[in-house]
């Protein structure tokens, strides 16, 4: 962790889920270390990682009430995380577990940034004389522009691309990206190679697949609504996307999620429930390639390779103390 300079990585990933309690991350139980690593003791999700699940469903596909659903959970999640002041950046099926309960949690922060000028939230009142509602802004909490270039490749933004600074926006263009693929199998920008998919993200224009030519989707055609709400969230201009104003309580309004109370998400059945098998042969951790976490930014500079010794001036560690959080 010290040559592929993760020290900071590492502490920021301890804060986080140490601070964080809502029932869509993941939670953090215990933490310590010895000689040679560092343990966090979290929840065990006995249905693995999304990714994994969505991998064995036929076609690799959802119909759109089961991934409005988790879409939904994950709207709740990101909402919570950016009221902390947290972004979390690097939103993919492989970082979201699938509790027992067959309920989604968030997970892996370690490409997370916090503001550190997170401030309360705000109202959002419409300028349309159709819609009164007020909303409450939870973009301005996680206030905060970086140029750091982290992600996964096809859930990048065009602005990380660019390098002109990226705020909490990423996380709804990465929400884009993972309602497209829990549709279609897919993510919509992916090129043959890194700099390909990059060209796709920048410049080509949102196309949706036939799903009549699936086999495998037993459900109906895709809604307006639904692609309207996808175009939405993968808007390239960061200041026109859904979310860009008033953050989550402008996605949880869109016309998508109608059907969806998002007080009452944890009382719903999920589509997935998980095998009550024996915890040891969750059916979710088997191996299959997953997709690379980039870290390239300037945030973080390499830094030597100090031997960890018992001297604590010398251990990059050092306060990476034992943690015990009371849930």
């Amino acid at each position: 962790m010290v040559k592929r300079n993760k020290i900071k990585r590492a502490f920021a990933e301890q804060a986080i889920l140490a601070t964080a309690n809502h029932p869509f991350i993941v939670p953090l139980y215990h933490s310590f270390q010895s000689k040679q690593y560092l343990y966090l003791c979290m929840e065990f999700c006995v249905g693995g990682e999304f990714f994994r699940a969505l991998q064995r469903r036929p076609g690799r596909v959802l119909v759109e009430n089961d991934a409005r659903f988790y879409a939904a959970e994950v709207v709740a999640g990101l909402e919570y995380l950016h009221l902390m002041g947290i972004v979390f950046r690097d939103l993919k099926p492989e970082n979201i577990l699938l509790h027992e309960s067959g309920h989604l949690m968030l997970s892996d922060f370690d490409l997370s940034v916090v503001s550190p000028a997170a401030g309360p939230p705000t109202i959002v009142r419409s300028a349309s004389p159709f819609w009164q509602r007020p909303m409450l802004d939870t973009r301005s909490c996680a206030n905060l522009r970086t140029n750091s270039f982290v992600g996964t490749e096809e859930y990048l933004a065009p602005e990380v691309i660019l390098g002109d600074g990226h705020s909490s926006t990423v996380d709804w263009w990465a929400l884009g990206i993972l309602l497209y693929e829990m549709l279609f199998g897919i993510t919509p920008f992916k090129g043959n190679a890194r700099n390909d998919t990059f060209d796709l993200i920048l410049h080509k224009s949102l196309e949706f697949p036939d799903l009549s030519a699936n086999p495998y989707y037993r459900g109906p055609g895709i809604s307006s609504q639904c692609k309207q709400c996808i175009r939405k969230l993968l808007h390239k201009d960061e200041t026109k996307r859904l979310g860009a104003r008033a953050g989550a309580s402008e996605i949880k309004s869109h016309s998508f999620f109608r059907p969806i109370n998002f007080a009452l998400l944890r009382n719903m059945r999920p589509p997935i429930i998980p095998a009550q098998a024996n915890h040891v042969d969750a059916v979710n951790f088997k191996h299959i390639k997953e997709s690379i976490s980039l870290d390239l930014g300037k945030e973080h500079q390499p830094l030597p390779s100090p031997p960890v010794t018992d001297d604590d001036d010398e251990d990059p560690f050092a306060d990476f103390g034992s943690v015990t959080v009371q849930r």
